[in-house]
């Protein structure tokens, strides 16, 4: 069932793309033509299993008859919205004129709208000659002929990974702003600088697996001569934690427990590391991560939790902290006394973003609550590379912990300040925080990260320039 849901997610979604493109084409607005290139380039990858670049960031430049290229598997696409016949005789006769059968065996030709119900292929025989096999019903795909190549996919990791990005791509937030930019008559040509809202994820090579050994009984027993009380049916988390504190280790979460194993990237080969103290050591195993998030939709789905909580000890001291009820993370006091926070930061020069503001009421003597500045964070893996997407947003609490009931009043009026530059600034700083030091912590040895590089293209969007200077800007 749920494999089947996300099928006709995706489907959904990628009905989605269809549409906004032949909406925005419909009104001679075709800059979405650029940026699906962008997009269907993590997306073929996944589902093709290839090493797409887009043509035009490869050495040579204007690449001339296809789009996409992946040299290695000798694969190429060439993307465009017109679905008629001239269109792919225009195709393959450049193809065939710069020679790129030399360099390629396969051309495929993906429309982004909707193809023809039929294509008679008279004539595309004669432009290919012998230097290419061209099927008509094979290489002249759209989204519903990736629907069905989606649907055949054994591996339903592979599924919600193709799900979830859609689901960043296509959410109405998203294709709502595409529209609003591409509509707008005093959007000019122009260059832009494309900044993902993702990092690359940096974690160690080899993490280690053991089987647990804690006498649950006796940790669960000894708690309830105390104010919290463990339940016989608490988690082993919850346990190993309860005898930490017993045996005086200060807590630590950057591991993970599953089918009465410890998973983490904490070396418990070494005699110095305290995590040993719960495991049998004689059931050690060191194992290349890669390999162990290979073995399964069980493994898979306990590698990422491993990530979220190696994230959320990078961020304790930070004091940046993971709201289970929000599903965000959010700073923190860095004081037993809730109050406005300051935090430096550097990009090109020394900035500094106020992450807790108290909201006073009008006459300014009662605080009615505190905005925190704060983000929601998702790990996600293409083309067999781990990153971490990053929306940053507000959280308000009555007290600096628990919910403000003002929060849908302010959330709303704050979304609709925000824009490119603002989302761009609190993304830029969010990654700065995550990989440097913010109070004097030390390095933190298990997770890091590398910022996006930006890709310039031709656009009717605002630019932004990396290179002026930051101030604060508050959305």
């Amino acid at each position: 069932m749920n494999r089947q849901n996300s099928i006709n997610k995706i489907i959904e979604l990628l009905s989605r793309f269809t549409n906004e493109v032949k909406f925005l084409n419909a009104a001679n607005l075709y800059d979405i033509n650029i940026h699906a290139e962008n997009i269907l380039i993590p997306l073929l990858n996944e589902i093709f299993n290839l090493d797409l670049i887009n043509a035009n960031f490869s050495q040579e430049k204007n690449f001339a008859a296809v789009d996409l290229i992946d040299k290695k598997n000798r694969i190429a696409f060439q993307v465009t919205s017109t679905a008629d016949s001239d269109k792919i005789k225009h195709t393959l006769s450049q193809f065939v004129k710069h020679k790129r059968y030399e360099e390629f065996d396969v051309l495929f030709i993906y429309l982004i709208s909707e193809k023809q119900s039929t294509y008679s292929g008279k004539g595309f025989a004669e432009i290919l000659g012998d230097h290419l096999v061209f099927d008509k019903n094979q290489h002249i795909i759209d989204n519903s002929d990736l629907s069905k190549q989606i649907a055949g996919l054994m591996s339903l990791q592979q599924i919600k990974r193709i799900e979830e990005f859609l689901e960043l791509e296509f959410s109405d937030i998203k294709i709502d702003a595409r529209k609003k930019k591409l509509e707008s008559p005093q959007a000019e040509l122009q260059v832009e600088k494309i900044f993902p809202n993702v990092l690359e994820v940096q974690f160690p090579e080899y993490l280690f697996i053991a089987k647990m050994a804690v006498d649950r009984d006796i940790i669960i027993k000894q708690s309830w001569q105390e104010e919290y009380k463990l339940k016989m049916t608490a988690s082993d988390r919850k346990v190993i934690k309860k005898a930490m504190r017993y045996d005086g280790i200060p807590f630590f979460g950057d591991w993970y427990s599953a089918s009465n194993q410890i998973i983490t990237f904490r070396d418990l080969h070494s005699s110095n590391e305290p995590l040993t103290n719960y495991v049998d050591k004689g059931t050690v195993e060191r194992i290349r991560s890669e390999e162990y998030w290979q073995q399964g939709e069980s493994a898979y789905r306990n590698f990422i939790a491993l990530l979220n909580f190696t994230f959320e000890e990078l961020l304790r001291p930070k004091a940046i902290q993971f709201v289970y009820k929000e599903h965000l993370y959010r700073f923190a006091s860095d004081s037993k006394i809730i109050k406005s926070r300051l935090v430096k930061w550097k990009k090109k020069n020394v900035a500094t973003r106020t992450v807790i503001f108290e909201i006073l009421d009008k006459e300014k003597k009662i605080i009615k609550c505190f905005r925190h500045f704060g983000f929601k964070a998702r790990f996600q893996m293409f083309s067999d590379k781990w990153y971490l997407s990053i929306n940053p947003t507000w959280s308000f609490t009555s007290d600096g912990y628990n919910k403000s009931g003002l929060s849908k009043y302010y959330a709303t009026g704050l979304k609709r300040l925000e824009n490119n530059k603002t989302i761009y600034y609190a993304f830029l700083f969010t990654a700065y925080c995550l990989n440097n030091s913010i109070n004097l912590e030390s390095p933190y040895p298990f997770m890091s990260f590398l910022l996006p590089v930006h890709r310039e293209i031709a656009s009717a969007y605002s630019m932004i320039d990396e290179d002026e200077e930051v101030n604060d800007i508050i959305i």
